[in-house]
C-alpha cells in the first residue's frame, strides 16, 4: 500500500469532521463573495423602483400642485393690492 492509502485508513473521526469542515468552507467562501455581488445589484433594483416611484407619483400630482401654487400666488398678489 502507498502511504497516502494507509492515511484513509488511519483517519480517526476528528480528522473527518476537521476536512469535511474545511472542505466546506471552502465551497461556501465563493457563494459569500457572490452574495455580495448579489447585494449591490439588489440595491441597485431597490434604488431604480423608488426613482420610478418618484417619477410616476411626480406626473400624477405635479400638476395640480402646480395649478394650486399658481392659484395662491394670484390669490396673495391680489391682496396686497
Amino acid at each position: 500500500m502507498t502511504r497516502s492509502k494507509n492515511k484513509k485508513w488511519l483517519s480517526t473521526p476528528e480528522q473527518k469532521s476537521k476536512k469535511s469542515r474545511v472542505l466546506k468552507e471552502k465551497s461556501h467562501s465563493g457563494l459569500r463573495k457572490n452574495s455580495r455581488g448579489l447585494s449591490t445589484v439588489e440595491y441597485i433594483i431597490l434604488l431604480v423602483l423608488i426613482a420610478a416611484a418618484g417619477v410616476a407619483t411626480w406626473n400624477t400630482f405635479g400638476g395640480k400642485l402646480k395649478t394650486k401654487l399658481k392659484s395662491s400666488t394670484t390669490e396673495i398678489t391680489n391682496n396686497l393690492k
